[in-house]
């Protein structure tokens, strides 16, 4: 038997909504300490949770969450290597980690080394 639902998640938005997503993406680079939660910032752009999403994944290739958690280890990254004299801590939480061991484990599974090591130009095994 064949159903005639259609699968809403592999639509295309129109460009309206596209805009609207890349105002979302702004709003997540402008405060990476502090972003809204996915709620609020689909709320604030005038589009419901699973459209942001939705949208997010048409424009970045990934979801709303995981975007901000590489935009946050990039920011780290490229701190690091511009010699930021941040200690970890301060950095992490500068990035919107309240505990550094969360920022440490994430940025070890993007990068493959500890930010400690990456900052020595160090590389792991």
């Amino acid at each position: 038997m064949c159903s005639k639902r259609s699968n809403r998640d592999d639509e295309t938005l129109p460009p309206r909504d596209l805009a609207k997503v890349r105002m979302a993406h702004d709003r997540l680079l402008f405060d990476l300490r502090q972003p809204p939660d996915l709620d609020a910032l689909a709320r604030d752009v005038g589009l419901s949770p699973k459209r942001l999403n939705r949208g997010f994944r048409q424009l970045y290739g990934t979801t709303v969450f995981a975007f901000l958690r590489d935009a946050r280890l990039d920011a780290a990254r490229d701190a690091l290597n511009e010699g930021t004299p941040l200690p970890l801590k301060q950095l992490a939480w500068e990035l919107g980690y309240a505990q550094v061991s969360n920022f440490v484990t994430a940025f070890r599974r993007r990068f493959g080394v500890t930010p400690g090591a990456w900052k020595r130009g160090e590389e792991e095994v």
